[in-house]
């Protein structure tokens, strides 16, 4: 059976702890973030940048929350009774070594199509508003981003979030960003290059938490050619795991150009052929794991590489 749906009311309350909030049932972790304006896409500067990765600033109206984690195994079980990880190479494009997936690996071979129903149906079983009216390929958001359940992150939420969000950095933030900023030998004494955080705004690294990848994320020079546990490797900013490797994670957006000028809460266009994936994957080069790294593919596709995180708007 596909999806399960249950009646009866959450058994426990939804639990806040400062910036963090926690589903009473189910646990799945998620941080706040808060509104702000950021610079989305990359530098021209970076050598790696691809044409479609065009810089400019966009401003976040909405705070809300948005997963820790990738969403694992064991969530997607839980809702759905039914473990991904054993589809055979029919239902998913198997890649990489194989392994005995445990239930706090992400979620992956997952098409876009069924994360939009799981969203709902979490959604349902939190006694939350479904945020998705799906009507067999169609799928819509009457109520747009001021919907209060379960949801993909648009593009630009997803960027903004893997870049630590906005505002002034916190004395704990400002400590994971010293041990990132590359050291600098000068004059046969080792220097830190000082840069700093301009108020509002938060300093630009390639990757979720760092210029420096490796401690941050899982990748084809580190990962042994598989994925791996969720929430393993350094958090970013945020304390938001995995947005740099481990699997690909699919966003709400159509794949299309951005556009040349600032704007206020994109959602990508309105229609398309391919969804957008952000943050790489266990077998990709430290390339695609840059925060700016856009990726595509049909909304009906698997793999072991796609996996998907959640987010939820913070009702005003």
């Amino acid at each position: 059976m596909w999806f399960l749906f249950c009646s009866v009311a959450i058994s426990k309350p939804f639990k806040k702890d400062g910036s963090t909030f926690v589903t009473g049932k189910f646990g799945y972790a998620m941080r706040k973030v808060e509104p702000g304006t950021f610079n989305m896409g990359s530098d021209e500067s970076d050598p790696r940048r691809e044409k479609d990765e065009i810089f400019r600033s966009i401003q976040i109206t909405r705070p809300f929350y948005i997963g820790k984690t990738e969403v694992t195994i064991k969530l997607w079980k839980m809702i759905t009774d039914e473990d991904p990880s054993k589809r055979d190479g029919s239902n998913c494009y198997r890649t990489g070594e194989p392994i005995q997936a445990t239930d706090d690996f992400p979620a992956s071979c997952i098409d876009w199509y069924e994360v939009v129903r799981f969203a709902n149906t979490l959604s349902t079983w939190e006694t939350l508003e479904a945020c998705y009216q799906i009507t067999g390929d169609m799928v819509i958001m009457p109520k747009g981003l001021d919907c209060s359940g379960y949801r993909l992150p648009t593009e630009a939420e997803w960027e903004y979030a893997a870049r630590g969000g906005a505002g002034e950095l916190s004395k704990d933030e400002m400590d994971v960003r010293k041990a990132s900023v590359p050291v600098k030998k000068r004059r046969g004494k080792n220097r830190r290059k000082k840069r700093q955080a301009v108020a509002g705004h938060r300093l630009i690294t390639l990757y979720a938490g760092s210029d420096k990848v490796e401690r941050f994320g899982w990748y084809a020079e580190n990962s042994e050619n598989i994925p791996h546990r969720v929430a393993t490797k350094k958090a970013n900013e945020l304390g938001v795991f995995d947005m740099s490797g481990n699997v690909w994670e699919w966003t709400w957006d159509w794949y299309g150009s951005y556009l040349e000028r600032s704007q206020k809460d994109p959602t990508g266009n309105a229609f398309g052929t391919e969804r957008v994936l952000r943050g790489g994957s266990w077998a990709n080069g430290s390339t695609d794991l840059r925060l700016g790294n856009r990726f595509k593919r049909n909304p009906t596709h698997r793999n072991t590489q796609l996996g998907f995180r959640l987010v939820r708007t913070v009702k005003q």
